[in-house]
């Protein structure tokens, strides 16, 4: 993601103990946000939503630990390992903004 945002790779970390790491610099800015910390579903993403719905791109880890209205216009891409040396890629739009441009992505 940070590539292909123009913002260098190197420079992309997944934090320790840091909920929201933002990298500028590029022609969106990426927010990086781990919610693994949280034990149980964060109710109130008051404290996120700039990071959730701000100009950027939001990477969210774990963002199954975000109560389900939290999301009401994303697209959850799910990453999973398919063998040793390969990866399966789901791409599931919720809500329309994020269905057009699926599609328009996808060519459908």
């Amino acid at each position: 993601m940070a590539r292909g945002l123009g913002i260098d790779p190197e420079r992309v970390h997944s934090p320790s103990f840091t909920m929201v790491t933002e990298y500028p610099g590029g022609r969106l800015p990426l927010v990086h946000v781990d919610l693994y910390r949280l034990e149980s579903p964060l109710a109130d993403e008051l404290s996120l939503r700039e990071a959730l719905y701000g100009e950027g791109v939001a990477a969210v880890e774990w963002f199954e630990r975000i109560a389900p209205s939290a999301g009401e216009d994303t697209l959850v891409v799910t990453l999973r390992h398919a063998g040793p040396e390969s990866r399966a890629v789901r791409l599931e739009a919720r809500g329309p903004r994020h269905e057009r441009l699926l599609e328009a992505a996808l060519g459908a």
